[in-house]
């Protein structure tokens, strides 16, 4: 899916910011911050999320936040945003509870 979103936002997101949920490793992150102007990607797992931020060393527009996304309220940390990419927990209840919220 990551080159729908190089499609799709090439040409738009330069201007954008954009709130990830979900960075596991940061393979679509860093494919995110080369098409937006700001990234924060948030992520429950402190391990994975201090992997992520390490190996992105070299982007300065990706700010990295640990939260559960289904109790916290994420959103006030992230700041406005103009686009949203929920790659989370996959699982049903956990997805349904994204889209609730």
């Amino acid at each position: 899916f990551r080159h729908h979103l190089v499609d799709w936002f090439a040409l738009r997101g330069h201007s954008m910011r954009m709130v990830e949920i979900g960075t596991y490793t940061g393979d679509t992150t860093r494919v995110l911050a080369r098409l937006f102007s700001s990234v924060t990607t948030i992520d429950n797992n402190g391990t994975l999320l201090l992997q992520a931020s390490e190996s992105m060393g070299d982007l300065v527009n990706v700010r990295f936040l640990r939260a559960d996304t289904a109790l916290h309220r994420w959103w006030e940390y992230t700041g406005v945003a103009e686009v949203l990419l929920i790659d989370g927990n996959h699982e049903y209840e956990f997805a349904k509870r994204d889209l609730v919220n």
